[in-house]
C-alpha cells in the first residue's frame, strides 16, 4: 500500500517583504537545431534565503517540431523550516500548418509528487481569431490518483466595425 508524502505547509509570517537576489545565466544560440540555457539565482526569499538553478535543452529537428526539456531546483531555507523542490518538464510543439498547432507541456514536481499536463490544439480560423481545445490533467504519483481534470473550449473572434 502506497503512503502519501504530502508536504507539510510552512507558515510565512504576515508582513511586507523586499527581495534582493542575484542571477547569472548562459544561453546558446536559440536558432540552432540544438540549443540550451542555464541559470543560477541566490538571494532573499520571504523571511529566508533561496538558491535556485536550472536549465533547458531544446531540439528543433525541422520547422514543424520543437521539443524542450526543462529542469529547475529550488533550495529554500526559512526560519520555520527548509525545503527543496525539483521541477522536471517537457514542452512539445508541432505545427501542422501555419494555422494549426498542437502544444503539450508535462511537468513533474518532486515536492508534491504530482504530474501535470496541459495539451492545447489551436486553429486560427481567420487573423486574430482562434479556436482552442485544451486538456489539463494533474495526477498524484504516490497514490496513483487523478487530482483534477479539465477540458476547455475557447473561441476568440475579431470583429471589424
Amino acid at each position: 500500500m502506497a503512503t502519501s508524502t504530502t508536504p507539510i505547509p510552512i507558515a510565512i509570517p504576515v508582513g511586507d517583504y523586499q527581495y534582493l537576489s542575484y542571477t547569472g545565466s548562459f544561453s546558446t544560440n536559440q536558432v540552432r537545431r540544438l540549443s540550451g540555457n542555464a541559470n543560477l539565482t541566490a538571494g532573499e526569499f520571504w523571511n529566508g534565503r533561496r538558491k535556485s538553478y536550472g536549465g533547458s535543452l531544446s531540439w528543433r529537428p525541422d520547422y514543424r517540431l520543437n521539443v524542450t526539456l526543462d529542469y529547475s531546483r529550488n533550495d529554500v531555507t526559512l526560519p520555520n523550516g527548509d525545503f527543496t523542490t525539483d521541477l522536471l518538464g517537457m514542452r512539445w510543439l508541432w505545427g501542422f500548418s501555419p494555422v494549426a498547432f498542437l502544444n503539450a507541456f508535462f511537468q513533474y514536481n518532486t515536492d508534491t509528487h504530482e504530474v501535470s499536463s496541459n495539451i492545447r490544439f489551436n486553429i486560427i480560423h481567420h487573423p486574430l481569431s482562434d479556436l482552442y481545445l485544451v486538456y489539463n490533467d494533474r495526477r498524484n504519483t504516490d497514490a496513483g490518483q487523478l487530482v483534477e481534470r479539465a477540458f476547455i473550449v475557447k473561441l476568440t473572434n475579431l470583429f471589424n466595425f
